[in-house]
């Protein structure tokens, strides 16, 4: 525990003050009934100077907050008690959940009398403090010349007392207490303020007590006793700026680990804390959506851009797909949690405004990139009570109504949490807006979130196995068919004469005519080659020359001689039909603003690439099947071709 014990000369408050009753105004006092109200009607009482008394008796509160600065020279005789919230559940129903009392741009404000302030924080202590704002049982902000004194500061949550941007202040006599085993429950927090001084007041507040971030500190005639550290200087790893001016004078420590520290690597974590400091980007990728197959690019919204907007390098895969990979003003660094940060304030008109409700009516998300892994948002299943899914990336917004209103409006999902998953460090802080957590997931296993995610995409894997099932039996079936065929063909063969053949039926009767040539025969040998390429798809880029030289074969087969004319068809039928298809699609899409458009440079890339390698490869397979000797009949072809029977 550490004890603070200072003394000073007692501040004189202005005598002859009428004050009002906050029984007057009806509060109950009885540590049960909410007296928020009536604190609130004492506090705007229409008088000069607004100045309250609160007699002996308990008083149940509300988070509240005496805003200035039209009121100045404020009084506040505090003889009973006043108690908080009590743990977290009620807290969640106020909007405030940072402080217990507030005053704000208030000047010349003075406390004091026997009373407390109890901040009934033990229900907090026992979660994780990074789960859960820094809660303060008595906050001053922007305020000047403030003086309280003798009045008693119990069981805040964490932060007893925070002094944040004032001036000229002094307490005198304080006592504030929480027991040994409260966690991160700090005495006073002074934060850019000035000319502070804390006389004759005790602090017990368990492991953590005084802490001020400014310069010209003097901390003198003071008593530490039992506290693990006396008077400490500390900074986290990655602290900046400058400590200068700092006195200590006539201390006495009592059984204090260390009297006198200063720590400029402060770490939270009893193993030790990673180096710190790395930058985090996160990168924003297209929007998408399951009611339609459009994507669109992340700035094709008003959302807040960078500086300077930078594409990322993308294969041809990310393009196909629609991925527009870009930086976005979303930068933080390792292990430094941040607290809420505005990045911009935009106005929309209403073209914007319908471009948002347009998407959010289509359902669309926003997909984020961070360390080369896909952001993901945690959902739990409400069929499952702890099953926990993810989803990619977060909807641009919904549609919902306001509280007591059947009106349907759209609200946009503007304020981000990010909450970074890290190895090696066992403790860390939380922030609302960047966060760490240790993670139990293995290294190798980190893209386990992804591929097991409950999405309502195509799942591809499933897609292949059916194809490959599919391709399997398929095969099976043709080489039970080809044995048949060849055995049926091998017995037709060893027939003596023709005119043992004629008695035959079936198959014998038309196998003469089965290899005779069609009426296209050129058309028929693109077939068989488009055909041969498509089936072998793993070997695409070389297969040009093999499915060409196939169809030259088999051109040659049925007696053609212009193997350069199948060869410039081959080449040129079926993908240039596929790219007239795809050049018209996707100018369909560029009309759309989709970001699912490839760029035209990129289709004439793939053309020059089919020019380049596919073509040349046409023309030489179809010359090395032409030279190749043909390919002979297994039967001889009638004569003259047999009619097909018409069918009854």
């Amino acid at each position: 525990m550490a004890m603070v014990s200072v003394t000073l000369i007692w501040i004189t408050a202005k005598a002859q003050v009428e004050y009002f009753n906050v029984m007057d105004y009806g509060a109950k006092g009885d540590a049960v009934t909410d007296d928020s109200m009536a604190w609130n009607d004492t506090c705007n009482a229409e008088t000069g100077e607004p100045n309250m008394l609160i007699p002996e008796k308990q008083f149940f509160l509300r988070p509240t907050t005496f805003s200035g600065p039209c009121k100045s020279q404020v009084y506040f005789a505090l003889l009973g008690v006043l108690f908080a919230p009590s743990g977290p559940k009620p807290w969640k129903d106020f909007n405030d959940v940072v402080k217990f009392i507030e005053f704000e741009y208030v000047t010349g404000l003075y406390i004091r009398g026997f009373g407390l302030i109890d901040g009934r924080g033990k229900g907090w202590w026992d979660i994780s403090c990074r789960d859960h704002p820094d809660l303060k049982a008595l906050r001053f902000h922007k305020s000047n010349d403030i003086h309280m004194s003798q009045i008693k500061i119990v069981n805040s949550p964490q932060t007893h007392i925070l002094l944040l941007g004032c001036n000229d202040v002094e307490f005198q006599g304080l006592n504030i207490i929480s027991p040994d085993e409260s966690p991160n429950t700090d005495g006073i927090h002074i934060h850019a303020s000035n000319h502070i001084f804390i006389n004759n007041s005790f602090i017990g507040v368990g492991g953590d007590g005084n802490v001020a971030n400014v310069s010209n500190i003097h901390v003198k005639h003071s008593i530490l006793n039992g506290t693990q550290n006396g008077a400490r200087i500390k900074t986290y790893q990655t602290g900046v700026g400058q400590v200068q001016n700092i006195q200590f004078s006539d201390l006495t420590f009592i059984d204090a680990g260390n009297p006198i520290i200063i720590d400029q690597y402060y770490c939270g974590s009893p193993n030790g804390c990673p180096p710190t400091g790395d930058e985090l980007k996160v990168k924003v990728n297209k929007l998408t959506s399951t009611k339609t197959q459009l994507p669109y690019s992340y700035y094709s919204l008003p959302y807040c851009p960078p500086e300077k907007i930078v594409d990322s390098a993308e294969n041809l895969g990310e393009v196909l797909r629609g991925d527009r990979i870009e930086n976005s003003p979303y930068v933080f660094k390792m292990r430094e949690p941040q607290m809420c940060n505005v990045l911009c304030r935009v106005t929309l008109n209403a073209k914007t405004a319908k471009a948002f409700k347009e998407k959010i009516d289509d359902e669309y998300r926003v997909n984020m990139i961070l360390d080369n892994l896909p952001l993901v948002v945690p959902i739990r299943r409400p069929d499952q009570e702890n099953s926990i899914v993810y989803q990619h990336g977060f909807h641009v917004g919904l549609r919902g109504q306001y509280a007591g209103s059947k009106e349907e409006k759209h609200f946009i999902h503007n304020h981000l949490t990010f909450t970074v998953k890290i190895h090696k460090d066992p403790v860390t802080e939380l922030s609302r807006i960047v966060g760490f957590e240790e993670s139990d997931v293995k290294w190798a296993s980190r893209w386990d979130t992804n591929l097991l995610m409950a999405d309502d995409q195509i799942h591809w894997f499933s897609i292949v196995n059916s194809l490959m099932i599919v391709l399997f039996l398929s095969g099976m079936v043709a080489m039970i068919m080809l044995r048949t065929l060849y055995w049926d063909i091998s017995k037709y063969n060893q027939l003596e004469t023709q005119e043992e053949a004629q008695e035959e039926t079936g198959w014998k009767l038309v196998h003469g005519d089965v290899f005779r040539p069609p009426s296209n025969p050129d058309l028929l040998c693109v077939y068989a080659g488009t055909g041969l390429m498509t089936a072998m798809l793993l070997l695409w880029v070389f297969m040009g020359l093999f499915a060409r030289c196939f169809a030259a074969c088999l051109y040659k087969m049925f007696k053609g001689a212009e193997w350069k004319e199948i060869a410039l068809k081959t080449a040129f039928l079926f993908p240039a039909t596929v790219f007239a298809i795809f050049f018209i699609l996707n100018a369909v899409i560029w009309g759309q603003r989709s970001s699912g458009a490839v760029p035209f440079g990129t289709m004439f890339a793939l053309v020059f690439l089919w020019f380049g390698i596919s073509v040349p490869l046409v023309f030489v397979g179809s010359y090395v099947g032409f030279r190749k000797p043909a390919i002979k009949d297994p039967v001889k072809t009638n004569k003259i071709p047999r009619q097909i029977p018409e069918q009854a």
